[in-house]
């Protein structure tokens, strides 16, 4: 990076590189005699300076990590030292060594590789800046992909310099070393930290599970899960403590230790390590004084705690360690939400356990895991906004809750900002008045204020009891980054040093409070945080709220939702019913920070839900994601900022829009960005939020609908038939008898074109009503037997949504087409294809309407442009010409041939002259043009 902030180029890097190298052959003697420290500071600093990362804070204060060298005598060193990050996300560590030092060594190479490897990253760097090597953490082997072994050797230079140009922060925003590896042929295994010990994980569940099914046979599951789940989280906290070199490692002498004659010396000898942590960290987690928890009064077998202890130090097929002190809270929450979605159950006829549900599970529940930097943007634009000018006083009166927190991780991220602010006001000279751990300062933020911010500030409730657990886990494990044995030895009090957050992570149902409705879960909000809403409600709420409707589980908890809730309507989808209670016990001036599906924002099911933001809220920010925000999971999801308002204000608010669809750029750099009036939102068609209407954008859709008349006006629009439940008993691959008719669905046509499938319906209306429930109701139908248009429903993520074409044959349809039959003949059908096929009306509708499916509803409002019959003809003649040369394409199947790619060319130049004339009749000029095109192609 250039002394001006800017990236240098390749060819300035190449300079620079240069310059340094003669630096360091001129005072050669100096520094191969240097410490690392002088290394790092001189040279090595300066090699990534000039490779454009931001090690001086610039830009980005945590894109680049100084990392702490944690060591003693007894043990190898626990930090590499740089972490390079692009976006918040690692890219590679880097491991430095001093010149004289020899980097050929399979302890320095493990060093590098484990520690990346345990903080989920790809790439291992080890140099002491005369020798670099470059390691796949992946592939889990000992080969560089990058071998420099003379970078002061000046006739390798241009070879040495293009292998280094692959740690730049150009090349890793271009994916440049993950190319290197495609192009030698090697091919990554996807074995990160995370995948590998939630593969472990689970095999410890399963162990701990069947060994206790064994022996205690009158367990019952819930039973055994509470053991098992007690007995992991307290070894995965000792593990961090022993990694962090707080503690010794106490599990390692235990799993070791040879026991003649007793096979259940070892979970003993376990127990006696966890009175230890009772005594000193208290919390819960080891128990209470005078409160056995159930894990405490079994027995397991030698073998099996020795291989679960055995394996929380070296993963399965590994050549690393986990270092729990390098795995960070996001993984772990990661692995967690994962690990949570697995239902332990028992095998018919057998004494064993086993796990099921997963992503299946996970998916019927509504639960997704957020990624990291969805976590950051929203703490960091409700919390971080929230508290950014308050004193550590009315910081620390600050209310923050997660009401699904799951594992936890949005908890974590609230902690970690608060104390940022906090440490940041301190160093600056700010003390707190009225809390006394927070009247000093020296260096750091000690255990015990940051133990008074955790206590202060953070609050969470989840359903499952097993969540709120390893959400109190994840903060105990968060409070004590940083810590050392040193540290803790000169607390006042070493003992219980760790708070009981049974008062801040509760156990319940957010959503219902009527104990009669949701038994031992009913959450009365005024009870159990009763001093917080006495005093007006939170400050903020966070949090990614469930999304599932299928399942909730009874016709009562319907009924429920629907007299306490006034947004319900519709389905009942869980999150509409978290913003309202969110926002109810809000204070007056409190905010929240949710990700939630993008379905909210126009779709009329969700038109109580809007109404109500408005009436008690501004938006501060809509961040519109696109799709793939969540693995393996097609949600297009939206972050909504709010703060509560109650005065008419909020009408006038200004709220910015972002939108930013990939994952290969950061959030605070969207692809648009710009603001929008709120009453704008008031007086929309059902209180629309409409984000996608930019100033700019707006005015054109104004001109398009001038002189227009909306669809709904000159045509019938409708869906096919909706066979509910029924479709084997309509649908057939042959004609029974008269009442069958040519059948289409969604898949089988495309624009200008349209291919029978060789299926047949049934369309009998006392066939339908035989079948109750289980059936639906049947369109007219003269609907089918007319000449229509047809449009596909379902397009989700896909670019172009209308896509149309001609039917003049009585196909009959499911309901994943629409109809649209001209009422009006002074409009004709294929002048009105024409438009809807363009890439204006295209334009226009993904403007209007943001949502995944074509709907009836949006194509009635639809401007189809006033002109006579006769004026619609030039449209018409090159409709014409493209339903008769796809009927040709059609005809010539799947052959590559010359007369294909003529056709194909000739459809390509008459669409083009189609979307001219649309242009011209709706007066759209060329700058507008090119604003229409540009917004499309960002899709």
């Amino acid at each position: 990076m250039a002394d001006d902030g800017r990236m240098i180029t390749k060819e300035e890097a190449k300079a620079e590189l240069k310059k340094l190298i003669e630096f360091y052959n001129r005072n050669k003697d100096i520094y191969e005699k240097s410490s690392e420290q002088n290394i790092r500071q001189k040279l090595i600093d300066e090699l990534f300076i000039i490779l454009s990362w931001d090690l001086r804070g610039r830009e980005s204060a945590d894109e680049v990590t100084m990392e702490e060298s944690i060591s003693n005598e007894a043990s190898k060193k626990k930090k590499s030292d740089y972490v390079f990050r692009l976006y918040g996300v690692p890219k590679f560590v880097v491991e430095a060594k001093a010149v004289k030092v020899n980097i050929n060594s399979d302890e320095f190479r493990e060093q590098a590789v484990g520690y990346s490897y345990n903080l989920a990253c790809s790439w291992a760097v080890l140099t002491n800046f005369i020798q670099t090597r470059v390691y796949f953490v992946d592939k889990n082997d000992d080969t560089s992909i990058i071998r420099i072994e003379d970078i002061s050797d000046l006739s390798k230079f241009n070879e040495n310099f293009e292998q280094l140009w692959l740690l730049s922060k150009e090349a890793a925003k271009n994916n440049l070393l993950e190319e290197r590896i495609k192009g030698m042929g090697i091919k990554p295994e996807k074995e990160k930290v995370f995948k590998q010990l939630f593969i472990d994980l689970k095999e410890w569940r399963g162990k701990l599970s069947n060994e206790i099914r064994r022996k205690y046979q009158n367990y019952q599951d819930y039973e055994i899960e509470e053991v098992v789940q007690r007995i992991i989280d307290r070894l995965i906290f000792i593990r961090k403590m022993e990694d962090l070199e707080i503690e010794e490692r106490k599990l390692d002498q235990v799993a070791r230790k040879i026991n003649e004659g007793d096979d259940y010396v070892t979970y003993r000898q376990l127990k006696k390590v966890f009175e230890y942590y009772m005594e000193k960290y208290n919390s819960g987690l080891f128990g209470e004084e005078g409160k056995e928890q159930a894990c405490d009064n079994i027995d397991i077998q030698d073998n099996v705690i020795k291989s679960v202890i055995q394996g929380m130090y070296t993963p399965t097929g590994r050549k690393v360690e986990y270092n729990f002190a390098a795995i960070s809270g996001d993984v772990l929450g990661n692995i967690y939400e994962e690990y949570l979605s697995y239902i332990l159950k028992v095998k018919e006829n057998q004494k064993k356990t086993k796990l099921e549900g997963g992503r299946a599970h996970k998916k019927e529940q509504g639960i997704y895991y957020t990624p990291t930097y969805i976590v950051d943007y929203i703490v960091k634009n409700s919390v971080g906004e929230h508290i950014k000018n308050k004193s550590i006083d009315e910081i620390l009166e600050t209310k923050i809750l997660d009401p699904a927190c799951g594992s936890g991780s949005f908890l974590i991220r609230a902690f970690f900002e608060v104390c940022k602010t906090v440490e940041a006001k301190m160093k600056k000279g700010e003390k707190a008045t009225k809390s006394v751990a927070l009247k000093t300062y020296d260096k750091r933020l000690t255990l015990p204020q940051k133990t008074t911010i955790l206590l202060s500030c953070i609050h969470g409730v989840d359903l499952d009891k097993k969540a709120v657990e390893i959400a109190q886990l994840n903060l105990f494990l968060k409070i004590m980054e940083g810590e050392t044995a040193e540290t803790i030895s000169k607390l006042k009090n070493t003992k219980k040093i760790l708070p009981m957050l049974n008062n801040n992570i509760l156990v319940g149902n957010s959503l219902i409070d009527d104990e009669k409705v949701a038994g031992d879960l009913a959450f009365k909000w005024d009870e159990r945080f009763k001093d917080i809403m006495a005093r007006g409600g939170f400050n903020v709420v966070i949090g990614n709220p469930p999304y599932g409707y299928r399942e909730i589980p009874t016709e009562e908890i319907k009924e429920a939702y629907s007299k306490k809730y006034e947004t319900s309507e519709g389905n009942f989808d869980m999150y509409r019913f978290f913003i309202e209670r969110s926002i109810s016990i809000l204070n007056k001036t409190g905010d929240l920070g949710f990700i939630i599906p993008n379905t909210f924002l126009t779709a009329k099911s969700y038109q109580k839900l809007r109404k109500y933001i408005l009436n008690y809220c501004c938006i501060k920010e809509i961040v519109d994601l696109g799709l793939n925000v969540f693995e393996d999971v097609t949600i297009e999801s939206t972050i909504l900022i709010l703060q509560k308002n109650m005065t008419k204000e909020r009408d006038t608010n200004k709220l910015k829009v972002s939108i930013c669809r990939s994952r290969s750029v950061p959030l605070s750099q969207p692809s648009e960005k710009y603001q929008i009036c709120q009453d704008s939102f008031v007086d929309s068609r059902d209180n629309m939020f409409n984000i996608n209407l930019s100033p700019d954008i707006s005015q054109i859709a104004n001109k398009i609908e001038m002189d227009s008349t909306p669809l709904e006006k000159i045509a019938y629009v409708t869906v096919g038939i909706n066979t509910g439940y029924i479709k084997s008993a309509l649908v057939s691959h042959e004609k029974i008898d008269e009442r069958y008719h040519k059948l289409l669905s969604g898949r089988d046509i495309s624009r200008y074109s349209l291919k029978w499938p060789g299926e047949w319906v049934l369309y009998d209306k006392a066939v339908v009503d035989s079948y109750g429930d289980k059936g639906r109701t049947l369109p007219d139908k003269k609907i089918f037997e007319e000449d229509k248009i047809l449009v596909q429903r379902t397009r989700r993520g896909m670019k172009r949504k209308l896509i149309c074409a001609l039917d003049m044959k009585k196909f009959y349809n499911l309901n994943r087409l629409s109809n649209i039959v001209i009422t009006d003949k002074t409009y004709s059908l294929r002048y009105c294809l024409g438009i809807l096929n363009s890439t204006l009306m295209d334009f226009y509708f993904q403007k209007k309407f943001n949502e995944y499916e074509v709907k009836p509803a949006h194509l009635r409002q639809l401007p189809i442009k006033n002109l006579l019959k006769a004026e619609q003809q030039s449209i018409v003649q090159l409709v014409d010409k493209l339903l008769s040369f796809n009927s040709r394409l059609s005809d010539l199947g799947d052959k590559k041939t010359d007369e294909r790619a003529r056709i194909e060319d000739e459809i390509k130049k008459t669409d083009m002259e189609i979307d001219e004339l649309v242009y011209k009749l709706y007066g759209i000029t060329e700058e507008e043009k090119k604003v229409i095109e540009e917004s499309l192609n960002e899709r």
